[in-house]
């Protein structure tokens, strides 16, 4: 498994990060598969993202209480969309973390 810490900037009311992550997803032509929370990682919300008509999955998780964010991309989800998405997201998601900064 591959992953990619996001560093929630101070200032940012975490809130907004739940429709900010969704919106960025939406903006990169991904869709959500799911959306749950993880039991290791209480009160976490969790995505798994893909492209429509492909293969592969892109996960997102953002744990409040620890102030965490991180995409994720397990070996047998991986696809040849998966690497650069995940690179395109997690910038789009830092790029929209500056508009919430207070």
């Amino acid at each position: 498994m591959t992953e990619d810490e996001l560093t929630i900037p101070e200032g940012i009311g975490l809130s907004a990060i739940e429709k900010l992550i969704e919106e960025c997803a939406a903006a990169s032509g991904l869709t959500t598969r799911l959306k749950t929370s993880l039991a290791s990682y209480s009160g976490s919300i969790h995505w798994h993202f893909r492209r429509s008509g492909e293969l592969g999955t892109l996960e997102v998780t953002f744990w409040p209480e620890r102030r965490r964010c991180w995409l994720s991309v397990h070996t047998g989800r991986n696809a040849g969309w998966v690497c650069d998405g995940r690179a395109a997201l997690a910038l789009a998601i830092h790029a929209g973390f500056g508009s919430l900064a207070t």
